[in-house]
Protein backbone atom coordinates (compact mmCIF):
# COMPACT_ATOMS: atom_id res chain seq x y z
CA UNK A 1 0.00 0.00 0.00
CA UNK A 2 1.64 3.46 -1.02
CA UNK A 3 1.29 7.01 0.90
CA UNK A 4 -1.37 7.93 -1.53
CA UNK A 5 -3.54 4.90 -0.69
CA UNK A 6 -2.77 5.37 3.32
CA UNK A 7 -4.03 8.96 2.72
CA UNK A 8 -7.44 8.11 0.82
CA UNK A 9 -8.29 5.03 3.74
CA UNK A 10 -7.66 7.42 6.25
CA UNK A 11 -9.75 10.15 4.95
CA UNK A 12 -12.76 7.40 4.09
CA UNK A 13 -12.33 5.74 7.45
CA UNK A 14 -13.15 9.24 8.38
CA UNK A 15 -15.87 10.09 6.80
CA UNK A 16 -17.20 6.27 8.45
CA UNK A 17 -16.89 8.08 11.83
CA UNK A 18 -18.21 11.12 11.03
CA UNK A 19 -21.22 9.42 9.71
CA UNK A 20 -21.99 7.12 12.59
CA UNK A 21 -21.87 9.85 14.78
CA UNK A 22 -25.39 10.73 15.57
CA UNK A 23 -26.46 7.01 15.83
CA UNK A 24 -26.21 4.67 19.09
CA UNK A 25 -23.48 2.60 18.00
CA UNK A 26 -21.05 0.64 20.74
CA UNK A 27 -17.61 2.45 22.12
CA UNK A 28 -15.78 -0.27 20.67
CA UNK A 29 -16.68 0.33 17.37
CA UNK A 30 -15.28 4.31 17.65
CA UNK A 31 -12.68 2.67 19.42
CA UNK A 32 -11.68 0.69 16.83
CA UNK A 33 -12.28 3.03 13.54
CA UNK A 34 -10.17 5.43 15.64
CA UNK A 35 -7.77 3.16 16.27
CA UNK A 36 -7.53 2.40 12.62
CA UNK A 37 -7.20 5.93 11.84
CA UNK A 38 -3.94 6.06 13.68
CA UNK A 39 -2.57 2.81 13.10
CA UNK A 40 -2.60 2.44 9.30
CA UNK A 41 -0.77 5.95 9.13
CA UNK A 42 2.05 5.29 11.63
CA UNK A 43 4.46 3.85 9.20
CA UNK A 44 4.34 6.34 6.34
CA UNK A 45 4.73 9.51 9.14
CA UNK A 46 7.54 10.64 10.66
CA UNK A 47 5.59 12.02 13.54
CA UNK A 48 7.59 15.07 15.06
CA UNK A 49 7.16 14.86 19.20
CA UNK A 50 8.52 18.52 19.47
CA UNK A 51 5.67 20.04 17.28
CA UNK A 52 3.11 17.90 19.22
CA UNK A 53 4.78 19.46 22.71
CA UNK A 54 4.95 23.07 21.03
CA UNK A 55 1.02 23.59 20.34
CA UNK A 56 -0.36 24.31 23.89
CA UNK A 57 -4.11 22.85 22.95
CA UNK A 58 -2.17 19.17 22.39
CA UNK A 59 -0.31 19.05 25.19
CA UNK A 60 -2.73 20.23 27.67
CA UNK A 61 -5.70 18.50 26.31
CA UNK A 62 -3.06 15.02 26.75
CA UNK A 63 -2.05 16.52 30.49
CA UNK A 64 -5.59 16.45 31.49
CA UNK A 65 -6.50 13.40 29.94
CA UNK A 66 -3.58 11.24 31.69
CA UNK A 67 -4.20 12.81 35.33
CA UNK A 68 -7.97 11.82 34.47
CA UNK A 69 -6.34 8.24 34.03
CA UNK A 70 -3.90 8.36 36.59
CA UNK A 71 -6.50 9.82 38.84
CA UNK A 72 -7.92 5.81 39.35
CA UNK A 73 -4.54 5.08 41.49
CA UNK A 74 -6.16 7.43 44.17
CA UNK A 75 -9.69 6.56 44.11
CA UNK A 76 -10.82 6.00 48.29
CA UNK A 77 -11.85 2.76 47.64
CA UNK A 78 -10.86 -0.32 45.93
CA UNK A 79 -12.02 0.61 42.59
CA UNK A 80 -8.51 1.13 40.47
CA UNK A 81 -9.22 0.14 36.91
CA UNK A 82 -12.49 -1.20 37.29
CA UNK A 83 -15.61 0.46 38.48
CA UNK A 84 -16.30 3.76 36.20
CA UNK A 85 -12.67 4.04 35.24
CA UNK A 86 -13.66 1.56 32.02
CA UNK A 87 -16.29 4.46 31.10
CA UNK A 88 -14.10 7.11 31.31
CA UNK A 89 -11.28 5.41 29.56
CA UNK A 90 -13.87 4.60 26.60
CA UNK A 91 -14.68 8.79 26.68
CA UNK A 92 -11.08 10.06 26.33
CA UNK A 93 -8.83 7.23 24.63
CA UNK A 94 -10.04 8.59 20.70
CA UNK A 95 -8.31 12.08 21.72
CA UNK A 96 -5.23 10.24 22.12
CA UNK A 97 -5.62 8.30 18.93
CA UNK A 98 -6.96 10.69 16.82
CA UNK A 99 -5.29 14.13 17.52
CA UNK A 100 -1.89 12.95 16.33
CA UNK A 101 -3.37 10.42 13.59
CA UNK A 102 -5.34 13.69 12.09
CA UNK A 103 -2.40 16.06 12.86
CA UNK A 104 0.02 14.37 11.05
CA UNK A 105 -2.01 13.33 8.15
CA UNK A 106 -2.09 14.77 4.66
CA UNK A 107 -5.16 16.07 4.44
CA UNK A 108 -5.96 18.85 2.42
CA UNK A 109 -7.98 21.78 3.27
CA UNK A 110 -10.43 20.79 0.56
CA UNK A 111 -10.69 16.77 2.12
CA UNK A 112 -11.76 19.16 5.68
CA UNK A 113 -13.68 20.98 4.43
CA UNK A 114 -15.37 18.37 3.08
CA UNK A 115 -16.00 16.52 6.28
CA UNK A 116 -17.53 18.98 7.75
CA UNK A 117 -20.02 19.25 5.25
CA UNK A 118 -20.23 15.33 6.12
CA UNK A 119 -20.96 16.36 9.84
CA UNK A 120 -23.83 18.70 8.84
CA UNK A 121 -25.33 16.16 6.33
CA UNK A 122 -24.98 13.35 9.26
CA UNK A 123 -27.77 13.23 11.36
CA UNK A 124 -30.17 13.98 7.98
CA UNK A 125 -32.33 10.49 9.21
CA UNK A 126 -33.10 11.80 12.82
CA UNK A 127 -34.03 15.11 11.01
CA UNK A 128 -36.36 13.26 8.78
CA UNK A 129 -37.83 10.78 11.17
CA UNK A 130 -39.27 13.48 13.47
CA UNK A 131 -40.90 16.00 9.90
CA UNK A 132 -42.36 12.00 9.20
CA UNK A 133 -43.49 11.82 12.87
CA UNK A 134 -45.00 15.18 13.11
CA UNK A 135 -47.07 14.41 9.72
CA UNK A 136 -48.28 11.07 11.70
CA UNK A 137 -46.73 9.21 8.98
CA UNK A 138 -44.22 7.29 11.26
CA UNK A 139 -44.16 6.66 15.41
CA UNK A 140 -40.36 5.99 15.91
CA UNK A 141 -39.93 8.33 19.17
CA UNK A 142 -36.05 9.29 20.64
CA UNK A 143 -37.01 7.04 24.09
CA UNK A 144 -38.98 4.82 22.15
CA UNK A 145 -38.98 0.99 23.33
CA UNK A 146 -38.78 -0.74 20.02
CA UNK A 147 -35.52 -2.01 18.46
CA UNK A 148 -34.91 0.95 16.31
CA UNK A 149 -35.85 3.36 19.31
CA UNK A 150 -32.97 1.92 21.55
CA UNK A 151 -30.02 1.49 18.97
CA UNK A 152 -30.62 4.44 16.62
CA UNK A 153 -32.68 7.12 18.73
CA UNK A 154 -32.03 6.81 22.15
CA UNK A 155 -31.52 9.57 24.80
CA UNK A 156 -32.46 12.39 22.27
CA UNK A 157 -28.41 11.28 21.21
CA UNK A 158 -28.77 12.71 17.69
CA UNK A 159 -30.02 15.96 18.79
CA UNK A 160 -26.61 17.50 19.50
CA UNK A 161 -25.89 16.53 15.77
CA UNK A 162 -29.01 18.02 14.52
CA UNK A 163 -27.43 21.50 16.18
CA UNK A 164 -24.16 21.55 15.09
CA UNK A 165 -25.96 20.90 11.34
CA UNK A 166 -27.78 23.96 11.72
CA UNK A 167 -24.72 25.79 12.86
CA UNK A 168 -22.42 24.77 9.45
CA UNK A 169 -25.00 25.73 7.48
CA UNK A 170 -26.04 28.88 9.33
CA UNK A 171 -22.14 29.85 8.79
CA UNK A 172 -22.62 28.91 5.06
CA UNK A 173 -25.53 31.43 5.45
CA UNK A 174 -24.19 33.88 7.20
CA UNK A 175 -21.19 34.23 4.75
CA UNK A 176 -22.61 33.76 1.51
CA UNK A 177 -24.74 37.22 3.01
CA UNK A 178 -21.65 38.68 3.43
CA UNK A 179 -20.61 37.90 0.17
CA UNK A 180 -23.53 39.06 -1.61
CA UNK A 181 -25.36 35.34 -2.89
CA UNK A 182 -28.47 36.45 -2.79
CA UNK A 183 -29.68 32.95 -4.67
CA UNK A 184 -27.70 30.76 -2.54
CA UNK A 185 -28.23 32.78 0.71
CA UNK A 186 -32.07 32.10 0.24
CA UNK A 187 -31.55 27.84 -0.66
CA UNK A 188 -29.39 27.92 2.47
CA UNK A 189 -31.86 30.04 4.67
CA UNK A 190 -34.52 27.10 3.49
CA UNK A 191 -32.31 24.43 4.54
CA UNK A 192 -31.20 26.27 8.10
CA UNK A 193 -34.67 26.53 8.79
CA UNK A 194 -35.76 23.17 7.61
CA UNK A 195 -32.82 21.73 10.00
CA UNK A 196 -33.55 23.88 12.60
CA UNK A 197 -37.10 22.95 13.06
CA UNK A 198 -35.59 19.72 13.82
CA UNK A 199 -34.44 20.49 16.81
CA UNK A 200 -38.31 21.56 17.39
CA UNK A 201 -40.75 19.89 15.93
CA UNK A 202 -41.56 16.88 17.91
CA UNK A 203 -42.30 17.68 21.07
CA UNK A 204 -41.47 14.09 22.46
CA UNK A 205 -37.63 14.67 21.57
CA UNK A 206 -36.97 18.13 22.25
CA UNK A 207 -34.32 19.30 24.62
CA UNK A 208 -34.02 22.11 26.55
CA UNK A 209 -30.39 21.96 26.82
CA UNK A 210 -29.62 21.39 23.11
CA UNK A 211 -32.01 24.41 22.73
CA UNK A 212 -29.80 26.86 24.83
CA UNK A 213 -26.87 25.54 22.83
CA UNK A 214 -28.55 26.07 20.06
CA UNK A 215 -29.46 30.10 20.89
CA UNK A 216 -25.71 30.25 22.30
CA UNK A 217 -23.83 28.90 18.59
CA UNK A 218 -26.25 31.71 16.43
CA UNK A 219 -25.47 34.48 18.59
CA UNK A 220 -21.88 33.77 19.11
CA UNK A 221 -20.98 33.50 15.13
CA UNK A 222 -23.84 36.67 14.36
CA UNK A 223 -22.16 38.72 17.17
CA UNK A 224 -18.72 37.55 15.57
CA UNK A 225 -19.99 39.09 12.27
CA UNK A 226 -21.10 41.73 12.95
CA UNK A 227 -19.62 45.66 13.10
CA UNK A 228 -18.82 46.95 16.63
CA UNK A 229 -22.66 48.99 16.35
CA UNK A 230 -24.44 46.39 15.04
CA UNK A 231 -23.25 44.51 17.83
CA UNK A 232 -25.41 46.65 20.60
CA UNK A 233 -28.15 46.80 18.55
CA UNK A 234 -27.98 43.04 17.71
CA UNK A 235 -27.42 41.59 21.73
CA UNK A 236 -30.76 43.78 22.92
CA UNK A 237 -33.04 42.18 20.17
CA UNK A 238 -31.09 38.49 20.28
CA UNK A 239 -32.00 39.02 24.39
CA UNK A 240 -35.06 40.61 23.87
CA UNK A 241 -36.11 38.20 20.96
CA UNK A 242 -34.91 34.91 23.11
CA UNK A 243 -36.45 36.05 26.07
CA UNK A 244 -40.13 36.28 24.94
CA UNK A 245 -39.48 32.92 23.56
CA UNK A 246 -38.72 31.27 27.01
CA UNK A 247 -41.09 32.85 29.22
CA UNK A 248 -43.31 31.49 26.69
CA UNK A 249 -42.40 28.48 26.42
CA UNK A 250 -43.67 25.91 28.74
CA UNK A 251 -41.17 23.01 28.68
CA UNK A 252 -38.98 26.12 30.12
CA UNK A 253 -41.21 27.51 32.57
CA UNK A 254 -41.43 24.19 33.92
CA UNK A 255 -37.96 24.10 34.14
CA UNK A 256 -37.63 27.63 35.35
CA UNK A 257 -40.30 26.58 37.66
CA UNK A 258 -38.54 23.34 38.85
CA UNK A 259 -35.25 25.20 39.84
CA UNK A 260 -36.78 27.93 41.74
CA UNK A 261 -38.48 25.06 44.32
CA UNK A 262 -35.57 23.74 44.51
CA UNK A 263 -34.39 26.61 46.34
CA UNK A 264 -37.80 28.06 47.79
CA UNK A 265 -39.35 24.91 49.10
CA UNK A 266 -36.42 22.01 48.87
CA UNK A 267 -37.82 20.15 46.86
CA UNK A 268 -35.93 18.58 44.24
CA UNK A 269 -38.53 17.58 41.71
CA UNK A 270 -38.48 17.57 37.52
CA UNK A 271 -35.58 17.58 35.31
CA UNK A 272 -33.91 20.50 36.83
CA UNK A 273 -34.73 20.17 39.95
CA UNK A 274 -32.77 16.71 40.04
CA UNK A 275 -29.80 17.85 38.79
CA UNK A 276 -29.44 20.64 41.48
CA UNK A 277 -29.85 18.17 43.80
CA UNK A 278 -27.14 15.76 41.98
CA UNK A 279 -24.96 19.35 41.78
CA UNK A 280 -25.15 19.53 45.36
CA UNK A 281 -24.00 16.04 45.97
CA UNK A 282 -21.28 16.49 43.69
CA UNK A 283 -20.02 19.82 44.78
CA UNK A 284 -19.80 17.99 48.52
CA UNK A 285 -17.79 15.34 46.89
CA UNK A 286 -15.22 17.50 45.66
CA UNK A 287 -14.97 19.19 48.71
CA UNK A 288 -13.65 16.24 50.32
CA UNK A 289 -10.33 16.67 48.28
CA UNK A 290 -10.14 20.16 46.22
CA UNK A 291 -7.20 19.80 44.71
CA UNK A 292 -6.96 16.46 43.26
CA UNK A 293 -9.92 14.85 43.46
CA UNK A 294 -11.31 11.56 44.83
CA UNK A 295 -10.47 9.64 41.18
CA UNK A 296 -11.89 8.19 38.83
CA UNK A 297 -13.24 4.62 39.41
CA UNK A 298 -16.09 4.95 42.04
CA UNK A 299 -18.01 8.31 41.82
CA UNK A 300 -20.92 6.54 40.64
CA UNK A 301 -20.70 3.55 43.64
CA UNK A 302 -20.75 6.61 45.86
CA UNK A 303 -23.44 8.20 44.44
CA UNK A 304 -25.81 4.60 44.64
CA UNK A 305 -24.82 4.89 48.57
CA UNK A 306 -25.98 8.33 49.01
CA UNK A 307 -29.21 7.12 47.10
CA UNK A 308 -29.68 4.24 49.71
CA UNK A 309 -29.34 7.09 52.66
CA UNK A 310 -31.49 9.73 50.95
CA UNK A 311 -33.41 7.75 48.50
CA UNK A 312 -35.81 11.08 48.48
CA UNK A 313 -33.17 12.84 47.08
CA UNK A 314 -32.83 10.77 44.15
CA UNK A 315 -36.18 11.06 42.04
CA UNK A 316 -34.22 9.71 38.76
CA UNK A 317 -33.30 6.14 38.35
CA UNK A 318 -29.78 7.72 37.23
CA UNK A 319 -27.47 8.83 39.81
CA UNK A 320 -24.59 10.71 37.56
CA UNK A 321 -24.20 14.28 38.28
CA UNK A 322 -25.66 15.33 34.76
CA UNK A 323 -22.86 17.92 34.84
CA UNK A 324 -19.54 17.27 33.40
CA UNK A 325 -17.61 20.28 35.12
CA UNK A 326 -18.99 18.92 38.80
CA UNK A 327 -17.52 15.43 37.13
CA UNK A 328 -14.00 16.70 36.37
CA UNK A 329 -13.76 18.61 39.60
CA UNK A 330 -14.76 15.42 41.58
CA UNK A 331 -12.26 13.05 39.52
CA UNK A 332 -9.26 15.26 39.74
CA UNK A 333 -10.01 17.90 41.37
CA UNK A 334 -8.63 21.78 41.40
CA UNK A 335 -5.24 20.76 39.05
CA UNK A 336 -7.55 18.57 36.44
CA UNK A 337 -9.76 21.16 35.61
CA UNK A 338 -7.05 23.72 35.45
CA UNK A 339 -5.64 21.34 32.94
CA UNK A 340 -8.86 21.21 31.02
CA UNK A 341 -9.79 24.95 31.10
CA UNK A 342 -5.98 25.59 29.68
CA UNK A 343 -6.91 23.22 27.12
CA UNK A 344 -10.21 24.65 26.04
CA UNK A 345 -8.27 28.22 26.33
CA UNK A 346 -4.96 27.54 24.06
CA UNK A 347 -8.23 25.69 21.61
CA UNK A 348 -10.16 29.01 21.27
CA UNK A 349 -7.66 31.09 21.35
CA UNK A 350 -5.42 30.32 17.77
CA UNK A 351 -6.94 31.83 14.70
CA UNK A 352 -8.30 30.28 11.58
CA UNK A 353 -7.75 32.52 8.35
CA UNK A 354 -10.84 30.65 7.12
CA UNK A 355 -13.99 32.15 8.06
CA UNK A 356 -16.31 29.61 8.25
CA UNK A 357 -13.96 27.21 9.92
CA UNK A 358 -12.81 30.08 12.42
CA UNK A 359 -16.43 31.19 13.55
CA UNK A 360 -17.54 26.80 13.71
CA UNK A 361 -14.62 26.32 16.45
CA UNK A 362 -15.65 29.64 17.98
CA UNK A 363 -18.86 28.43 18.56
CA UNK A 364 -18.35 24.49 18.74
CA UNK A 365 -16.41 25.06 22.04
CA UNK A 366 -18.49 27.87 23.83
CA UNK A 367 -21.81 25.02 22.91
CA UNK A 368 -19.64 21.98 24.21
CA UNK A 369 -18.73 24.33 27.47
CA UNK A 370 -21.96 25.05 28.32
CA UNK A 371 -23.72 21.40 27.30
CA UNK A 372 -21.36 20.04 29.50
CA UNK A 373 -23.49 22.15 32.47
CA UNK A 374 -26.12 19.76 31.37
CA UNK A 375 -24.50 16.12 30.26
CA UNK A 376 -21.27 14.60 30.52
CA UNK A 377 -20.56 15.47 27.07
CA UNK A 378 -16.58 14.46 27.58
CA UNK A 379 -17.47 11.40 28.53
CA UNK A 380 -20.40 9.88 26.09
CA UNK A 381 -17.62 8.25 23.08
CA UNK A 382 -20.11 9.60 20.27
CA UNK A 383 -20.01 13.01 21.57
CA UNK A 384 -16.57 13.16 22.89
CA UNK A 385 -14.70 11.44 20.14
CA UNK A 386 -17.21 14.15 17.85
CA UNK A 387 -15.15 16.96 20.16
CA UNK A 388 -11.94 15.32 19.95
CA UNK A 389 -12.77 14.38 15.44
CA UNK A 390 -13.26 18.56 14.81
CA UNK A 391 -10.60 20.29 17.40
CA UNK A 392 -7.92 17.51 16.01
CA UNK A 393 -9.24 18.88 12.36
CA UNK A 394 -9.08 22.68 13.05
CA UNK A 395 -5.51 21.88 14.39
CA UNK A 396 -4.82 20.92 10.72
CA UNK A 397 -6.92 23.26 9.08
CA UNK A 398 -4.74 26.07 10.85
CA UNK A 399 -1.45 23.97 10.17
CA UNK A 400 -2.12 24.11 6.24
CA UNK A 401 -2.69 27.70 5.97
CA UNK A 402 0.07 28.35 7.87
CA UNK A 403 2.47 26.02 5.60
CA UNK A 404 0.61 28.23 2.53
Amino acid sequence: MNKSSVNTLQYYLIILLVAAFPYRITMAFFAIVSFLILLIGLPWKRINLMELLLNKSIVFGFLFIFMIYLSSLWTPSAGGFFGDFKVTFYGYVNYIFLVPAIYFSKLSKKQIENIFLIIAASPFLYISIYYLNFLQITHIYALGSDFIGKHMFADLFGNLFILFSSIVIYIKLINNILIDRSYKSFCLFILFCFVSGGLFIDNDANSRLITLGWLMGIFIITFLVLTYRLKIFFLLFFVLLSSIYLLNSKTFQNGINEACNSYKLNTYEGSWGHRIKLAQYGLNMWYENILIGRGTSDVTEKMREEKKLHPSDFNDPTVHFHNQHILILVQVGLVGYILFILFIFYSFSYKILNLELYLLKQSSIVIYLFLMLGEHYLQMVNTSTFFALILSLFLLYQKRELEN
